[in-house]
């Protein structure tokens, strides 16, 4: 198998590939494999520069839930009609089109209020439950950036004045985290790889980075002990062993220490990872169809980064999903994490190397239209179909991949009514994106939010 694609930035997928064998040139287009590692590739570019026989690590339109208005659009009514299903998704608000229904209930859950006569009064006798802080986050923001948090206790005024701004966000609910680990905050990053998309084949891999705040939760430091972007906290310490640790290790503590039952833990946070892919699907599967349809295998797929945060009692809730996940690495350890996940996702989403070996064997006559006859073959398209079937057989019996979906688990078999409901909801224009029939363009303001 070789690769090619822009020049590879990062060494764990320069590793990964290396101990796989595959040879990564830029501007091969026999090459089986197209590659990137840069963040702005979800354009329309991306795919219709592929000849057909390529396979690409990203999937079109996958931004709908990597960014964090269109996710939150899409949650929020999946919350309103499988609320049982989608009880990991915290309160979130888009702004600013609906700042007054986020201002109404911030005061509504919380100590502070003005009346008539801008005097501070009560609301403790009409409070539905204990006080709420939030976070505003940019829709397309990262590493921590642009994010302000809302403590509880404010007014209405304070409130208001702080969320005078036009650019489209979201406020969320600050799920309450666990202290269980030296009293410190911490949320998970956890990897998702999509393989197919009709029907959608989801995988979560059994293991990933637990990030640390650099301050305690008792300083109630205003950034660095509620943000965990390890890169932010590491202008308060060097220690990286602090800021980030192995997934693996943070849940040994929690078995070990809190008596925590980690199948069940990860059990919840694969059927986060598979629902939150679900709720797009609909939108995936236009836009696949459109930019980079099958043609005898699946030709896109994506390693995904969702952060999740425990809560008091362990119960693990979505923060948002990260279009590229940091694969660089900040110890050894983590290196060889990246390394593992990043060969194993590889193993499971190309096709078997018979068809790279197919392809060289017809370089100076091979081009789409030849290809495309070549594989619509009955016989062809069957070889093909049924070594990549039983290769993958294989791979996924030895991964640390769980594949989460398909599944014939009796306690997902709710999952195809969901799929089906999904797929029956009628297209919605979501915010910072509208949908057209080849396309989506990013609007940098849709008031049907």
């Amino acid at each position: 198998m070789r690769s090619t694609g822009e020049n590879i930035k990062f060494n764990s997928v320069r590793e990964a590939l290396e101990e796989l064998g595959i040879k990564h040139t830029e501007n091969d287009d026999s090459a089986v494999l197209v590659w990137y590692d840069s963040k702005n590739t979800n354009k329309a570019e991306t795919f219709t520069q592929l000849k057909n026989w390529q396979v690409v690590n990203r999937i079109p339109s996958i931004s709908v839930i990597c960014r964090k208005a269109p996710l939150a659009r899409l949650m929020n009514k999946l919350v309103e009609l499988y609320p049982e299903l989608y009880d990991f998704w915290p309160k979130t608000f888009i702004l600013p089109f609906s700042k007054e229904e986020f201002v109404d209930y911030y005061c509504e859950h919380n100590v502070k209020e003005l009346n008539h006569n801008n005097k501070n009064i009560s609301t403790q006798k009409n409070r539905k439950c204990n006080p709420k802080s939030f976070l505003i986050k940019p829709d397309n923001g990262s590493l921590g950036k642009g994010i302000k948090i809302i403590p509880q206790g404010f007014s209405r005024d304070y409130i208001e004045n702080e969320l005078n701004h036009k650019f489209l966000s979201v406020a969320q609910e600050m799920i309450h985290p666990t202290n269980a680990i030296q009293n410190t905050k911490f949320d998970l990053r956890v990897y998702c790889l999509v393989t197919n998309i009709n029907p959608p084949e989801i995988y979560v891999f059994r293991d990933g980075v637990a990030r640390f705040c650099s301050e305690t939760m008792s300083t109630n430091d205003p950034v660095f002990s509620h943000i965990t972007n390890v890169t932010l906290n590491m202008e308060r310490t060097k220690k990286v062993k602090k800021l980030s640790r192995l997934i693996s290790d943070v849940f040994n503590i929690l078995k070990k220490k809190h008596k925590v039952d980690i199948d069940h833990l990860w059990n919840e946070i694969d059927k986060i990872c598979a629902l939150t892919v679900m709720s797009s699907i609909k939108y995936l599967v236009k836009s696949e169809y459109d930019h980079c349809p099958k043609i005898g295998y699946q030709r896109c797929f994506q390693i995904l980064g969702f952060d999740i945060i425990l809560d008091e009692n362990f119960k693990p809730y979505l923060l948002e999903v990260n279009y590229r996940p940091l694969l660089d690495f900040h110890s050894k350890y983590e290196q060889k994490m990246k390394v593992k996940m990043i060969k194993e996702a590889l193993t499971l989403a190309l096709p078997a190397e018979i068809v790279q070996k197919l392809i060289d064997k017809k370089i100076g006559t091979l081009n789409e239209e030849n290809w495309d006859k070549f594989i619509s073959e009955e016989k062809n398209h069957h070889k093909i179909a049924y070594i990549s079937f039983y290769y993958h057989l294989s791979r996924r019996e030895k991964s640390s991949w769980n594949r989460v979906w398909p599944s014939d688990d009796p306690d997902k078999s709710s999952w195809n009514t969901l799929l089906n409901g999904i797929m029956n909801l009628p297209f919605n224009r979501l915010p910072g994106f509208l949908y057209m029939p080849n396309d989506f363009k990013k609007c940098e303001e849709d008031n049907t939010a």
